[in-house]
């Protein structure tokens, strides 16, 4: 287990960080296990945070999908179909849709 592993667990499980404050730890430990990690430990890290906010999630796992199986900036739908699921992070992906749009028009 690296060092960073090692430190998000013993943050996220001390019980020292409140709930409603780990949620951005919990997207960067599930970020760092994306990127480095086997599928295994996404799986895994996935399903505890939904363990850690079950009321937080329900009725939201087809954005969780949408999580899963994002790779930096690219999404397994396009905009159109992110804006009809109600997508959290769409403001920022019609940002950049646009700024890359507007980069190529130049």
């Amino acid at each position: 287990m690296t060092p960073i592993r090692v430190l998000l667990e013993l943050v996220l499980t001390s019980g020292s960080l409140p709930p409603e404050k780990s949620g951005e730890i919990w997207a960067r430990f599930l970020a760092l296990e994306s990127n480095i990690g086997d599928v295994a430990s996404i799986l895994k890290v996935g399903k505890r945070r939904h363990t850690a906010f079950k009321e937080g999630y329900e009725g939201k796992e087809t954005a969780l999908l949408v999580d899963r199986y994002t790779f930096m900036d690219l999404y397994p739908c396009s905009t159109s179909e992110l804006k009809a699921l109600g997508y959290k992070h769409l403001d920022s992906i019609l940002f950049l849709a646009e700024y890359s749009q507007s980069l190529q028009l130049q």
